[in-house]
């Protein structure tokens, strides 16, 4: 196998270091990281890989902790930078989820049909809008039948 049909996760120079990505407890892995954090920067500085990195792992987004694309994280901000990384790019938005009627909205603005999950969601979702429009409806007649006889009540007296 050559280095192009392997994936980059399986050329970069953090695979399998799980320093990266602390699993312990926050305030635990939070100071390992900081105690690390040179050395694993380090180990990015020269990384070709970090832009994929960073879209893979989408940090900020995730409210990541730890070493990522030249960067350290904490919470999904980039608190500090491998020396001669440029600031963090942008990550790419995140997609919406099939089975939400925001999936059913992306496959739209694709021009595709949306999935089964989608059109489920969609279609469940258009139901409360129209229970809760009913409900909302009845509750505004209550209220004008309630100003017209107090109003009414009023006028008698």
């Amino acid at each position: 196998m050559t280095a192009a049909e392997t994936s980059w996760t399986d050329r970069a120079a953090c695979r399998g270091d799980l320093r990266f990505a602390p699993a312990d407890g926050p305030a635990a892995s939070r100071f390992a990281m900081l105690s690390d954090a040179f050395g694993l920067l380090a180990l990015c500085q020269d990384c070709p890989f970090r832009v994929e990195c960073i879209a893979r792992v989408a940090p900020s987004q995730s409210g990541f902790d730890g070493v990522c694309g030249g960067h350290l994280w904490f919470d999904g901000r980039a608190i500090a930078t491998a020396y001669g990384v440029g600031p963090a790019p942008e990550e790419p938005p995140l997609q919406a989820a099939c089975g939400t009627p925001a999936g059913a909205r992306a496959h739209s603005r694709r021009g595709e049909r949306a999935c089964s999950a989608c059109r489920q969601a969609q279609r469940d979702y258009q139901r409360e809008r129209r229970r809760k429009a009913k409900k909302a409806a009845e509750f505004a007649a209550a209220e004008m039948q309630n100003q017209l006889l107090n109003s009414s009540s009023l006028a008698i007296e």
